[in-house]
């Protein structure tokens, strides 16, 4: 839970060393700034408060999750061919999410979110 991330400390400690481990610069700036980003991005998705732009926040986080552990944890399956390699990559959930959140970046929240709520009241106000 992202929650945890930021107040539990043990799990927190959990982040800094796999950012460490990982090779993520900036280390004292990102134990704090990406479960930031993953909490309040996610809670925004979740109400559908300004969705696109938090979802592409988290898409960024994705990626570069996908290109460090993801990366790693490829290389530990170790594929037999390229056609595994892929496949590898197509199982990551990291993969999953990018689809999902490319898809609330581009389609927007929908009709049941904050946005809409808010967009509504603003239309009614301006006729």
């Amino acid at each position: 839970m992202k929650y945890h991330k930021l107040f539990n400390a043990e799990r927190h400690r959990s982040v800094v060393d796999e950012l460490k481990s990982l090779g993520v610069h900036a280390v004292g700036f990102n134990q704090w700034w990406v479960p930031l980003v993953e909490f309040s991005a996610g809670g925004a998705v979740l109400v559908g408060l300004l969705a696109p732009l938090a979802a592409l926040g988290l898409l960024v986080i994705i990626l570069v999750a996908a290109a460090t552990s993801g990366r790693r944890r490829i290389q530990l399956y170790k594929p037999i061919d390229e056609a595994d390699r892929i496949d590898d990559w197509l199982y990551l959930p990291e993969t999953l999410y990018a689809f999902m959140l490319i898809i609330i970046v581009s389609a927007g929240a929908g009709p049941y979110s904050l946005d809409a709520l808010v967009l509504g009241l603003m239309n009614k106000h301006v006729v």
